[in-house]
């Protein structure tokens, strides 16, 4: 790809990510706004002031020179004592689809797959089928207390996810960034708060951040690009778990023709080398658990087509979130698929036939900046949902709302600033890949069901572009 096209794709986005980012510090302003005035912040201040701190601390650590390798170990170990204080001090539960999937477990245990067919939610939602099977395992190893062995593993994920980070901003930036950035993941809210979540993202995440890492490696030729299939091989078994990995793989592929330096044919066949060792892994598992008679559909499709979540994000009276109308309305067609998919089709064909184009302009607009402007990504409000108060020890989802939210407010601030710095995506060319992925992942969610949740698989994004609001002079990238 020609440097000209290059410049413009890279001008073209950056742009385009400043006005969405502008739109998302006013709303997740608005909401630190609410909180400063109607809430008592004193849990938050104090959480506030350790942070700022151990973020002193940490800057004199650095210019005493101590071993990096120390301070890294000692960032590590506060960000899983973090975690374990967190998830011992709330006796979360398993609640909505995470209670599902928690309850079919001992049926799964007795042999009993009904769940995963005929027009049963996991026969609807099949994409959840690895977590259902993973919280059996847990259930078959512990017993009744599963609960915490999994709590435990989303901990275990997390602090691994700070380390991970730390390797990657090794490559992208500089030592001391990188000593930053696992700082900043070790104390990051929504990698904390949903360690309590029994949710697939815990365990996708790690393995997205090893792919994205792997990949890193690759394009900067730090190891063979034969290295690409690892990558692949890495999100395909974190797309088991979250099953929205081939975003990461369409930002891969076009990070590789627009900003890789090699001959077509080598862009070809290692695009070739990460869309097979992701989508095989997929396909064998799907086939195998089919031949098993496990489940009843592919992985990837199930009873209840992808349309009716974009049906879901249509509804203009619901903000685009999930609502018991549209529910009903699929409800009335389950067990005949090709009517449904063609029912939906028309109803949102007749949605988008009421309102002018204006309308549909201000829906999406809000629905794209309400979905990044919550600082926990509601991680707060899933992890403490139906847990009596006398068993939640620290509140984050009310209590600890100011410290989150400004948390992240801080955060976004850095990243648009980041925008403006030209030396910075301009010469450190993989800055591109993290604002091609945010893309992706922000047209996704702003068309599909609104959630907060959602945007949790790359809440660690917002940190490493973040990192952008200074550059490293010193540093030289080789691309090719």
């Amino acid at each position: 790809m020609n440097e000209k096209f290059q410049k413009g794709f890279t001008i073209f986005v950056n742009v385009v990510l400043k006005y969405l980012f502008v739109l998302i510090i006013a709303i997740a302003g608005e909401k630190l706004i609410g909180v400063i005035k109607y809430r008592d912040n004193s849990f938050s201040i104090m959480m506030l002031i350790v942070t700022v701190i151990l973020g002193l601390l940490l800057v004199y650590a650095i210019k005493k020179q101590i071993n990096k390798k120390i301070i890294l170990i000692a960032i590590i170990i506060l960000g899983l004592v973090i975690r374990f204080i967190w998830i011992f001090s709330i006796n979360s539960r398993p609640v909505s689809d995470f209670g599902l999937m928690y309850e079919a477990g001992p049926k799964i245990l007795d042999g009993d797959f009904s769940k995963f067919k005929g027009i049963n939610y996991f026969s609807r939602f099949p994409h959840l089928t690895i977590m259902v099977l993973y919280f059996a395992g847990m259930q078959k190893i512990f017993g009744l207390g599963a609960l915490i062995p999994i709590k435990i593993v989303n901990a275990i994920c997390s602090t691994i996810d700070i380390f991970i980070m730390y390797k990657m901003g090794r490559e992208v930036f500089d030592e001391k960034k990188a000593i930053f950035l696992s700082f900043l993941t070790a104390v990051y809210p929504p990698l904390i708060v949903y360690t309590a979540v029994f949710c697939t993202e815990n365990i996708a995440i790690t393995f997205f951040l090893g792919s994205l890492y792997i990949f890193i490696l690759c394009v900067k030729n730090k190891v063979d690009k034969k290295w690409f299939i690892v990558s692949a091989i890495l999100l395909s078994i974190g797309n088991l778990f979250r099953m929205v990995g081939i975003v990461m793989v369409i930002a891969y592929i076009i990070y590789i023709v627009v900003y890789i330096k090699d001959k077509i044919s080598i862009k070809l066949r290692n695009s070739a080398y990460i869309v097979l060792a992701f989508l095989l892994p997929l396909i064998i598992v799907s086939t195998s658990l089919k031949a098993m008679n496990v489940t009843e559909n592919n992985l990837w499709s199930g009873a209840e087509p992808g349309i009716t979540s974009i049906l879901k994000g249509t509804n203009v009276q619901s903000k685009g979130a999930w609502n018991r109308g549209d529910a009903l309305f699929v409800d009335v067609y389950l067990g005949n698929k090709k009517a449904l998919q063609q029912a939906t089709k028309e109803r949102i064909e007749k949605r988008f036939a009421t309102y002018p184009l204006s309308k549909w302009v201000q829906h999406y607009v809000d629905k794209f900046a309400s979905q990044w402007s919550v600082g926990d990504f509601s991680g707060s409000f899933w992890a403490q949902l139906k847990v009596p108060a006398q068993e939640v020890k620290i509140d984050m989802n009310k209590d600890g709302e100011l410290y989150t939210q400004g948390f992240f407010v801080i955060l976004l601030i850095c990243t648009i600033l980041g925008l403006f710095n030209k030396k910075q995506y301009i010469k450190n060319k993989i800055i591109n890949l993290f604002y091609i992925i945010f893309c992706g992942y922000g047209l996704l969610f702003t068309i599909i069901e609104s959630q907060a949740r959602y945007g949790f698989i790359i809440s660690w994004l917002f940190i490493l572009l973040s990192m952008t609001v200074v550059i490293d002079k010193e540093k030289k990238e080789s691309i090719g």
